[in-house]
């Protein structure tokens, strides 16, 4: 029985494997014809949509809860979007000074971190050029610095993205009836049975890896302060972030706090390594098992294929959002459940 589960599961994963392939094979095509830069400024200018419709969708099971109690949409939609709001300025004016100040003093020290994290290399063995460390340092540095200068943008995005999730959200049971009435009656039935099952994962999914960061944040924040660890606010939030990159992410979180340890002393490098130890031994036997129960079965080489492949395509936001990736793939080789179909309207 298990050697056929096994055989299963190998021959999904390789037709995950050749749909990717496929994909990247059109994206390699698209590069060599010159129409990538195309799609690409596209696909940006939808940015601010496509962020509408996650935000509206995200946000409408909290809705539901208030419609549940006897208020109407646009009520809900409102105490909805003010408690988000709420949240994120308090979240923001709490934090930001310290975030900002931390991040200076992280840029002004960098320069001594890498020749602590030079000279500690060298010592065991492996020599580096220090003048190409200290550039490609350098560069990341002028990468960080030209991002801060491009907030501007991004507000303007954001908000932009903001207000067109609002107005989603008043009218979301119309929009959604719209995208169904659109949809050609032949392939209406599998379209819909299609998003019924994958929607409710991304939904529980994206909520579940939002609770398990804000947690290895608290845990993560409460031991590095206590070891009294330099920028420990901004290291934590790096290590929350990181954690959203499945399988490589915590041990990439990391490594900074294990530098800046090192650079202030060898005890406090020590412990900032068992304090990272600790919080990914926590967050992989308790937190995630709890939190993601039920939500995400995914095979190692499943796992290990989808950041690989949408990693090289996309970059970061490309290892974040592989397990969904992978997970609709999959979908697509899934066996119908005849009930469910039944019951989708035509």
């Amino acid at each position: 029985m298990n050697k056929q589960k096994n055989i299963l599961t190998i021959n999904k994963t390789l037709y995950v494997g050749l749909i990717a392939l496929i994909f990247s094979l059109i994206i390699l095509i698209l590069k060599n014809v010159g129409m990538s830069i195309l799609i690409i400024k596209i696909i940006k200018s939808f940015i601010p949509v496509f962020i509408a419709i996650f935000v509206s969708f995200l946000l409408e099971p909290i809705i539901n809860f208030f419609l549940k109690r006897g208020m109407n949409r646009k009520i809900s939609v409102l105490l909805t979007y003010f408690l988000f709001v709420a949240i994120i300025a308090l979240v923001v004016y709490f934090t930001l000074p310290i975030i900002i100040d931390q991040i200076k003093n992280l840029i002004d020290n960098l320069p001594s971190f890498v020749n602590t994290t030079t000279n500690f290399i060298n010592k065991i063995g492996i020599n580096i050029d220090g003048g190409g460390f200290n550039s490609f340092i350098a560069k990341i540095s002028n990468v960080f610095l030209k991002s801060i200068g491009s907030i501007a943008n991004i507000l303007y995005i954001i908000a932009l993205a903001f207000s067109g999730a609002l107005f989603l959200s008043f009218d979301f049971l119309k929009f959604k009836e719209s995208v169904r009435t659109k949809i050609p009656k032949i392939l209406k039935k599998p379209i819909i049975y299609y998003f019924q099952n994958f929607l409710p994962f991304v939904h529980k999914y994206f909520l579940g890896m939002l609770v398990d960061s804000i947690i290895i944040f608290i845990i993560s924040l409460i031991g590095f302060i206590i070891i009294d660890l330099d920028y420990a606010l901004v290291i934590s939030i790096f290590i929350a972030f990181t954690n959203l990159i499945p399988i490589i992410g915590p041990y990439i979180g990391g490594i900074p706090a294990v530098i800046v340890g090192f650079s202030a002393s060898s005890a406090i490098g020590i412990s900032a390594l068992v304090v990272v130890i600790l919080v990914q031994l926590i967050e992989s036997n308790f937190i995630q098992p709890l939190i993601l129960k039920n939500v995400i079965s995914l095979h190692p080489l499943e796992g290990i294929l989808g950041i690989s492949l949408f990693g090289t395509l996309f970059g970061v936001i490309g290892m974040i959002f592989s397990p969904i990736l992978i997970v609709g793939i999959k979908l697509l080789f899934s066996p119908y459940d005849k009930e469910i179909e039944e019951k989708i309207k035509t």
